[in-house]
């Protein structure tokens, strides 16, 4: 009777390792599979990774723009219009002082609110970087880190263009670029994020400025802007 519970309980000590083996390897063998798949679609999961980081970058800048530039901010705060005696706009002057304050503040506030992102937990479902529908939103989060490099730069500019017949758009934009890391297990990229925001604008209605001052800008821009005037 001994020998027989003997024999028992080590049959089942047997199947018991047996079971943990086989569920060991079961799942070294999807962890290797899915790490196959990973670096076999790393090209595809760096691209969407890149434009997930893209997309909370971009919508960061957005809030940043807003935050820092005061609610009431107006066309009027950048330049300074001359009207005629009949009420038509004759010349603009670009507010130099203005401008180069906003577009201080501006990097400031983008650069604190890009290197924000760092402490967010961001995070992509591996189904969703496998790039197979079906999987979409599914498995494990993989953690995806987004960190600034370089200082963020931001300038704002004044452009016109035409809006209808008769009628003039003078509209101040943000030009905004970023520096950005995107990291992932594995994998490191990074890219330069660049894009413009409009400000403040207004509609001219009747003949064009006369004259247009903006010294700020470089030759060629400013030849671009007394042709925009000029059409």
């Amino acid at each position: 009777m001994r020998l027989g519970s003997r024999r028992y309980i080590n049959s089942a000590k047997v199947r018991k390792k047996a079971l943990f083996f086989v569920i060991a390897v079961v799942i070294i063998a999807i962890f290797f599979l899915l790490l196959l798949s990973f670096f076999a679609l790393r090209s595809s999961v760096t691209k969407m990774a890149k434009s997930r980081a893209k997309e909370i970058a971009l919508t960061t800048i957005n809030k940043a723009i807003a935050q820092t530039l005061p609610e009431d901010v107006s066309y009027s705060d950048f330049a300074r219009f001359t009207y005629s005696a009949e009420g038509n706009v004759t010349s603009v002057e670009n507010n130099l002082t203005k401008i180069s304050k906003h577009s201080a503040d501006l990097a400031l506030g983008i650069g604190d609110a890009i290197s924000g992102i760092s402490k967010e937990k961001i995070s992509i479902p591996a189904g969703t970087l496998s790039g197979i529908d079906v999987l979409y939103g599914m498995g494990p989060d993989i953690p995806l880190d987004i960190k600034p490099y370089g200082n963020a730069t931001a300038e704002l500019t004044t452009r016109f263009y035409s809006a209808g017949i008769n009628q003039t758009v003078f509209e101040v934009r943000a030009e905004v670029s970023v520096g950005i890391s995107v990291l992932m297990p594995t994998i490191r990229t990074d890219q330069t994020i660049k894009t413009t925001v409009p400000v403040a604008s207004t509609v001219i209605v009747g003949d064009v400025p006369e004259s247009y001052t903006n010294v700020e800008r470089h030759g060629f821009e400013y030849e671009d802007d007394v042709l925009e005037l000029i059409e």
